[in-house]
């Protein structure tokens, strides 16, 4: 027989895992009647001064966590080892900057709805923190049927501990990406007027 002290333990830690950014996240296909948007997050190109090789990545690997952490079904993200496979067989690297017809032959390859790419526009750490440390970033979301680019996203962040920049940024970025999931489904999704006359 357990005792009170061992159950509330029990049920303290199940409550802490579950609240925990470092849980399991699972899509729950049952509350999600639409198809899922097919979405891939591409390495983000380093325009700003930093030589920090795998800033890029690591932004894009946070923006694929957060989108499918809060799309509850609703997204499906294209696993990035797999686009990484697929640019390889193209002879694209990520660190590319993308003419539209290699992006629209990428979106094709993966089988994504939207191909999202970002540009890091600044970049700047204090570890002796006496100053704040900024990342900007410049966000686009691709529509993989013509290339053309359907939204635009600018984020700043101004911190103290240098090593929260790139989770900020990815998660407020994620959040907002799936806040517009209606109008991304819109786009895939086009509602046609009823132009026959009822008799």
């Amino acid at each position: 027989m357990l005792s009170l002290n061992k159950i509330f333990f029990l049920s303290l830690l199940f409550y802490i895992s579950g609240c925990s950014p470092k849980a399991l996240i699972l899509m729950d296909k049952k509350t999600n009647e639409e198809k899922p948007i097919k979405i891939a997050v591409l390495d983000f190109y380093n325009h700003s001064t930093t030589s920090n090789p795998r800033l890029g990545r690591e932004l894009a690997e946070r923006l694929t966590y957060n989108i499918f952490a809060h799309s509850e079904g609703c997204f499906n993200v294209v696993e990035r080892n797999y686009i990484k496979s697929m640019l390889e067989k193209a002879d694209l690297k990520f660190s590319d900057t993308f003419s539209k017809e290699e992006l629209l032959l990428l979106a094709d390859s993966i089988d994504a709805d939207f191909l999202v790419k970002g540009t890091i526009i600044d970049y700047s750490t204090d570890i002796m923190e006496k100053r704040n440390n900024v990342l900007e970033v410049l966000i686009s979301i691709i529509f993989s049927e013509d290339g053309s680019t359907i939204a635009m996203l600018k984020l700043r962040k101004d911190v103290k501990n240098h090593h929260k920049l790139v989770e900020s940024i990815s998660a407020e970025a994620g959040k907002l990406i799936v806040h517009k999931k209606a109008n991304l489904q819109s786009i895939l999704n086009p509602v046609t007027s009823d132009t026959t006359n009822a008799q």
